[in-house]
């Protein structure tokens, strides 16, 4: 038998960017999107990034945030899900000493964007395992810039 043993993605930092931009490329290709790549914000939160999830992780986050993007041939820091320079995209590292309103928008964004991605985008049982209705769910993807009438083609978006 013959023992193949991988670092963690956390101790080969060197790794994460290259990993990244070969997801973003490949998920770029598979959905027939124009993005080429990372600002180096985006840059930056990925390779300060712990990875416990590790290259799978990673994978699920470029993929996300590609299949959010807005606009642009960038992948910014905007469109990553809040990253904890320290601890996991689901820790409050980046809320001490921040305002209030902020730190509950952004984590109202992240469980917005966990719930749409366990449920494979599906508002209405996302909106359900929030226990709001999805007509609120749908109001809130507008509030947080996570819905738009040009990428999903639908009036009924529109205020």
């Amino acid at each position: 038998m013959i023992r193949l043993v991988i670092p963690p993605l956390r101790d080969r930092r060197d790794d994460i960017l290259p990993l990244a931009r070969r997801f973003l490329a490949d998920l770029a290709r598979e959905t027939n999107r124009k993005v080429t790549g990372f600002s180096p914000e985006a840059e930056e939160a990925l390779v300060g990034y712990s990875w416990p999830g590790n290259v799978r992780e990673l994978r699920n986050v470029v993929e996300r945030s590609l299949l959010l993007k807005r606009s642009g041939d960038l992948v910014t820091r905007e469109d990553l899900p809040p990253l904890g320079e320290s601890g996991g995209a689901g820790t409050d590292a980046g809320a001490v000493g921040r305002p209030l309103p902020e730190v509950l928008r952004r984590t109202e964004r992240r469980l917005i964007l966990e719930a749409l991605r366990r449920h494979d985008g599906v508002v209405a049982r996302a909106a359900k395992e929030l226990g709001i209705s999805r007509t609120n769910l749908h109001n809130k993807l507008r509030k947080h810039g996570l819905i738009s009438v040009r990428q999903w083609g639908d009036e009924s978006h529109e205020t």
